[in-house]
């Protein structure tokens, strides 16, 4: 019995950039979250003792900013960074 699946995308990044921070040790990473669904997204990410929830409404777009801390190299992509941080998205 064949099953045919169409996979739809939920919420994905339409697009992000990195500013520049506090100091030297700082970047701010500015992230739009895209809602393709007719349904309000909620994603929840940080650690365990400070998460964060956004809710990005049907079919707009949300921007939020994340910090970094750390010491940054030319060559790093913060976006690695972001993604071990997601935790859940329902």
């Amino acid at each position: 019995m064949p099953l045919a699946i169409t996979i739809v995308p939920a919420v994905c990044v339409s697009n992000w950039q990195v500013l520049a921070g506090d100091g030297p040790f700082s970047r701010y990473v500015a992230i739009d979250l895209s809602n393709q669904t007719e349904n309000e997204a909620q994603l929840t990410f940080g650690s365990n003792n400070k998460k964060t929830t956004i809710v990005v409404q049907p079919k707009e777009i949300c921007r939020f900013f994340k910090i970094i801390w750390g010491v940054f190299h030319p060559n790093q992509k913060p976006g690695l960074i972001f993604s071990q941080e997601v935790l859940s998205y329902n």
